[in-house]
């Protein structure tokens, strides 16, 4: 029977999918069984028989039978995990010592039994119209390997959504390696040309969560530890993702307890009415298994199509709407190029044909992508190789992050992608690392990102709240260090990991090409360790058409350069020059300023004449509007260096004058050498670097230089000074209240964001307080000190007691009775908490203080804070503040009361009144209910209080000591929070 079973096939009246490999599984060793049983039939199971009969299958008469309702493991067609229900008849799924719980599942929405006949081993589906029979012999003792499955396993082209894996019969709290590889064969084989595109490590029972909010970006199992993983994979953007192709999952285990396993995957070409094919060659050699990308080039915006792969003779197919096109063939061990006289015009109907040329590689560039905190090499990383000319080629690190590629000898950009690294949980890095092969290869470029901590989500809709899916949304922090990427789902949903601190989001594709501008983004946002934030944009719908060419002073119309109109209300929209110049933008009504974007301009040897004001009105189109450029005469050569005398690439430059309220500029990038060649003519020139982009170097703002061109080109060098270490930053809090024991003693918090370890003091202040005429002051001080988590990481009681008081001393900083405490400690970024208590329960008037003992460091306090208990008189809660550094410090702060009851804290104050002091003491600011005066400032700062009886006020504060006093509205009394934010872009 068995050798039957394992012969035939039949089609049957429903479809029935094993996704445990290609061989029946009756026909292995087995343990559990996952089936799909769905409608209609679309597919035959190779090797299986399925003896269907109408009515009901009953067990065989003597061998007993466990009647099951649903299992557990199982999956629907929409993708729905199928929970098991219980056994009747109290066994739990265990017959004869064998745990049938999770053999056979069925369709959710058609209830059938199961009958499970232990001596067989048989598993029966039974339903009111059809039954089908599977029989095979089960081994006396299970093994290991457990079942896999991806559903769907076959997508189009044009899938937007979630795909789902699924790995059962481990251990509770076992961890899989899932690993996705490219491999375009029929067979399945991850052999020597398998190309690895994805790499996580799952956990039965972990979720990927931060703030409570799932980050969707980074698979993880959805379910409680339970010895089954389901994750979701996005397949949210047309990317690598959903390039044509044949796929193969990897399951896994780290520690070796099982045989990995595979489950095929697929995806397939959409065919449209005109389509693009051709071949891919290298020296007149055919090169299978290419990448071959489409890219967009309407506009200049290189938007990514689809993706396909050549065959084994190298040829390839697209589908494709009609519009402007450039292919380009990615392929380990050759180099594409972007334009290679390949940019292509499809026509409705039109079936082109387009063949593509690749360069051998001569050189290798080697190097690895790493942790930048713990240097763990990151696996299965895109990354990226570019040159001015054109040339361009992709690769992806092993299993320990590192990469060697292929290329020809020239000046290399190597560059890491946000999205490449977001599936990790990653922020990428801005900067890129210059590479020059023309001499040999080069080795040990290094590339690093930075751990998300913290994530931004929320919803983009437009006008009519109608949700926008498939935007591209990037997140840059205010040092220009590091960016992050996100998609919007179906829904218009996103999440985008980040790490802590100070952040501003843009937004491209999808309908803002089109038909929408986007709402003023906040340009800051301020996110905490550990912590979600949720952030919802908007747009408006456009109302007008605004078209037109870019052309040169000959008439020549300039293709592929990017222009932005921004709006007088902070609104923009992006859009971009075709193959004869021609542009063309859906724009609301308002005035708008068009200027072209720097990084689309700087390779392009022109001059620009902008920004060009322009006025709309709803309903009336503008067309035939010109944007002007002007080709060179002469150039100025800028050789950039640092302090050291060594050269700095990928430093932008701009060179301009202003005539007629029109402004002339052109743009370049320094190169590996440090030099940049400006387009120019015959004129005096004002010479400048782009503010952000020497920041994200480490650079400070060099003072505008003017340079005179006459009849020539003009070499000149520019030294660039450091950025002075950061040295407007909050250095003190201090806070005096009232300890009490349980929930009233005294809490501080604070935030470190950056990269950065950051050396503090946190003090006790109690009996001291004495000397200065505070009655009650609380005679002995506790100190505890918590990260994130809630950990304990540091306690004292008497300052002298601590591990090194020397130490202590040494800071200057020592509290001046031995009965207070104090913590010296190195805090890496994060969020932290410090508690005041009496010893011994002793309550009393305390001083809770921090001190940054390094505030010329490049990470700073952004936000602190206290918790404590508000009374009358002498005994509100004061907290003092110093203002350090050399200029102007913009702060929030904050007198939290109401919405304390929501977290927990009994007696919260009802309505804080804040009162802020200067160094003199004199009121400066007061606030009562926020909205009563800075509404909108403190809207726009995106950290209003939550409850409109809360107190905020928002400053700009010169340095200097400054005291906010918190106290309850007509003497009120209860639990306050005190706290200051500083929202200053350095």
């Amino acid at each position: 029977m068995l050798a039957l079973l394992c012969a035939g096939s039949i089609s049957f009246a429903r479809r029935v999918r094993w996704i445990e490999g290609d061989t029946p599984l009756w026909c292995q060793p087995w343990r559990k069984i996952m089936i799909y049983l769905n409608l209609p039939i679309r597919r035959l199971v190779t090797g299986a028989i399925l003896l269907a009969t109408w009515g009901t299958v009953t067990p065989t008469p003597g061998e007993g039978g466990t009647t099951v309702d649903q299992k557990q493991g199982c999956f629907d067609e929409g993708g729905n995990r199928i929970v098991r229900t219980t056994f009747p008849d109290g066994t739990n799924g265990v017959v004869n010592g064998i745990n049938y719980a999770n053999m056979g599942c069925f369709v959710s929405f058609v209830p059938r039994p199961i009958v499970v006949t232990p001596a067989k081993a048989s598993v029966e589906w039974n339903s009111p119209v059809q039954a089908s029979v599977i029989r095979r012999t089960a081994p006396s003792s299970p093994t290991t390997p457990t079942t896999v499955g991806v559903s769907p396993s076959s997508i189009d082209e044009d899938f937007r959504g979630f795909v789902q894996v699924m790995i059962d019969g481990l251990a509770n709290g076992e961890s899989v390696r899932l690993e996705k590889f490219q491999v375009n064969n029929t067979t399945g084989a991850i052999d020597a040309n398998a190309v690895l595109e994805q790499s996580l490590l799952l956990t039965d029972g972990v979720s990927n969560t931060i703030g409570g909010v799932a980050n969707i970006n980074v698979p993880a199992d959805t379910t409680a530890a339970d010895g089954t993983i389901v994750a979701q994979l996005p397949f949210l953007d047309s990317s690598v993702p959903t390039t044509v192709g044949e796929y193969v999952f990897r399951f896994s285990s780290p520690t070796g307890a099982f045989t990995a396993l595979t489950a095929r995957f697929t995806v397939t070409n959409v065919p449209d009415a005109q389509d693009i094919t051709g071949q891919v060659t290298a020296n007149a050699v055919p090169v299978p298994n290419a990448y071959v990308v489409l890219l967009d080039t309407h506009g200049g915006l290189n938007d990514f199509i689809a993706g396909t792969i050549t065959d084994a003779t190298g040829h390839y197919t697209f589908g494709a709407a009609p519009g402007q096109y450039d292919m380009v063939p990615i392929h380990r061990g050759f180099v594409g190029a972007f334009g290679r006289g390949v940019e292509q015009t499809l026509a409705a109907g039109e079936h082109k044909v387009v063949n593509l040329t690749m360069e051998a590689g001569t050189r290798t560039i080697s190097g690895q992508v790493r942790d930048s905190n713990t240097n763990a090499g990151l696996p299965a990383v895109q990354v990226k190789f570019t040159t001015d000319s054109g040339k361009f080629t992709v690769d992806y690190t092993d299993a320990n992050g590192n990469f060697s590629t292929s290329v020809t000898p020239d000046k290399w950009t190597v560059e890491l992608p946000s999205p490449a690294v977001s599936q990790l949980g990653y922020v990428a890095p801005v900067a890129s690392v210059a590479v020059d092969t023309s001499g040999g290869n080069a080795s040990n470029v290094t590339l690093s990102a930075a751990k998300a901590t913290t994530l931004l989500y929320g919803r983009v809709a437009d006008s009519s709240n109608a949700p926008l899916a498939g935007l591209d949304l990037v997140a840059i922090d205010e040092k220009f260090r590091f960016n992050a990427f996100a998609v919007t789902d179906g829904s218009g949903n996103y999440v985008i990991a980040i790490s802590s601190g100070v952040w501003a989001v843009d937004a491209s594709g999808g309908a803002l090409e089109t038909r929408q501008d986007l709402a003023p983004l906040p340009r800051k946002l301020y996110t905490a360790e550990g912590q979600a934030t949720n952030v919802d944009f908007a747009t408006s719908n456009a109302s007008a058409q605004l078209s037109g060419a870019l052309r040169d002073n000959n008439g020549a119309g300039i293709s592929d350069i990017t222009y932005q109109a921004l709006r007088d209300n902070g609104r923009f929209v992006r859009f971009g020059t075709q193959a004869d110049g021609s542009f063309s933008a859906g724009l609301s009504a308002g005035t708008w300023f068009i200027r072209p974007l720097p990084d689309s301009v700087a390779h392009a040897d022109l001059i620009f004449v902008g920004p060009l004001p322009i006025t709309l009105t709803d309903g009336q189109n503008l067309t035939g509007v010109t944007l002007d450029a002007v080709q060179p005469t002469h150039h100025v050569n800028v050789t950039v260096l640092d302090q050291n005398g060594t050269p700095r690439p990928r430093i932008q430059l701009a060179l301009g004058y202003a005539l007629n309220n029109q402004v002339y500029v052109s743009f370049a990038y320094t190169d590996e050498h440090g030099v940049a060649s400006l387009p120019a003519y015959d004129h005096a020139w004002g010479l400048a670097g782009d503010p952000e982009n020497l920041a994200a170097n480490g650079f400070r703002e060099f003072a505008v230089q003017t340079v005179t061109v006459a009849g020539g080109d003009v070499n000149i060098v520019v030294t660039l000074e450091p950025l002075p270490p950061t040295g407007n930053t909050l250095v003190n809090l201090s806070t005096r209240g009232t300890v009490q024991t349980g929930d009233d003693v005294m809490i501080g918090g604070f935030i470190i964001p950056g990269l950065a370890p950051k050396r503090v003091i946190v003090r006790a202040i109690g009996p001291s307080l004495a000397n200065f005429g505070v009655a009650g002051a609380l005679s002995d001080t506790t100190l505890t000190l918590f990260n994130a988590s809630g950990t304990q990481i540091g306690f004292n009681d008497d300052w002298m007691n601590s591990p090194d008081p020397q130490a202590i001393i040494n800071t200057s900083l020592a509290p001046t009775n031995v009965k207070e405490s104090a913590i010296l400690v190195s805090l890496a970024p994060g969020t932290y908490t410090a508690k005041v208590a009496g010893a011994g329960s002793l309550t009393g008037v305390a001083l809770i203080e921090l001190y940054d003992l390094e505030s010329l460091s490049s990470s700073r306090l952004v936000n602190i804070s206290t918790r404590g208990r508000v009374n009358q008189g002498e005994n509100v809660l004061i907290a003092g503040y110093i203002v350090g550094g050399y200029s102007t410090e913009r702060l929030v702060i904050r007198g939290i009361g109401p919405s304390l009851t929501q977290l927990g804290v009994s007696g919260a104050l009802s309505d804080p009144v804040l009162q802020l002091y200067n160094g003199q003491g004199t009121v400066i600011a007061s606030n009562d209910d926020w909205r009563d005066t800075q509404e909108q400032e403190l809207i726009d700062t995106t950290i209003p209080p939550s409850n409109n009886l809360e107190s905020a006020i928002v400053i700009n504060l010169q340095p200097g000591n400054y005291t906010a006093v918190m106290s309850g509205f007509k003497g009120a009394t209860g639990v306050g929070l005190a706290e200051v934010y500083n929202i200053t872009r350095n």
